[in-house]
């Protein structure tokens, strides 16, 4: 049930990607910022098939809750006794999430389900930290409006192959060369220059992995 989950708000999350991402990175991403729950005093613990139902009612309304709060939901499983999620700013992807945002998102997600829950609400935040995937754009995939990133300094896994990721742009995903915002920035004048790309968290792990990014920025 939770792998049914986890590949619907992949499939959205990664939209622009042409892959069907749907497994969290191991490496190389950048580590979730914690938010305190702070549960309501009335908040009962539920039994897995309780948290299953509500999960579910998240699943089948939550981008109509997410659009009301420009916040997108990265990942949604069950942990224990509740239920684990992991957002993001949506729309302007460096917004900052304070905790009046995550509580107005929170009483939101209460209402869909119908009655308060145990949740654990972490926050992917972009793009202050050192950028995920960096190196040198060795390829452009114009139909599929992506570019290949490779980094010669680092090996992917044991192997002796460079580390290197398909990068595409999430829905509101910014992309910047020269310091200048791009409209339309993957064609092939790229092919050499460096660039940097902060993404969702979310890659497939093909080689090369296929991310999508909130930011990219061509130097």
């Amino acid at each position: 049930m939770v792998k049914v989950i986890l590949l619907l708000l992949a499939i959205w999350t990664l939209t622009g990607c042409n892959s069907d991402d749907n497994a969290r990175s191991a490496s190389n991403m950048p580590s979730t910022v914690p938010v305190e729950s702070g549960y309501p005093v009335d908040v009962q613990t539920k039994t897995a098939e309780g948290l299953q139902e509500i999960q579910q009612k998240i699943i089948d309304g939550w981008r109509e809750v997410g659009d009301l709060h420009s916040i997108a939901i990265l990942y949604s499983g069950i942990s224990e006794n509740e239920i684990k999620l992991e957002i993001r700013s949506f729309g302007d992807v460096e917004r900052e999430l304070s905790e009046r945002d995550i509580d107005a998102f929170k009483v939101s997600l209460f209402g869909l389900a119908g009655e308060p829950f145990p949740v654990d609400i972490s926050v992917r935040a972009c793009c202050s930290a050192k950028a995920s995937v960096t190196g040198k754009i060795t390829e452009v995939d114009t139909q599929g409006n992506r570019i290949l990133i490779v980094n010669e300094h680092e090996k992917n896994g044991n192997s002796d192959d460079p580390l290197a990721f398909w990068v595409s742009l999430t829905e509101d995903g910014k992309a910047f060369e020269e310091g200048q915002e791009a409209t339309d920035i993957f064609d092939s004048g790229l092919v050499g220059k460096r660039a940097q790309a902060w993404t969702t968290g979310l890659v497939n792990q093909s080689y090369p992995g296929q991310v999508a990014a909130l930011k990219v920025v061509v130097e």
